[in-house]
């Protein structure tokens, strides 16, 4: 999906799928942190 400056709401989308992104790379991380033990 290209992103479109011109609608308000791509912002907010783009910054829903940062949040999501983050949130699994700290499960990840947690998860493989937890595995390695």
């Amino acid at each position: 999906m290209p992103p479109r400056a011109a609608t308000p709401q791509a912002g907010g989308i783009m910054n829903i799928w940062e949040v999501l992104l983050l949130v699994a790379l700290v499960i990840g991380g947690i998860y493989y942190f937890r595995k390695r033990e």
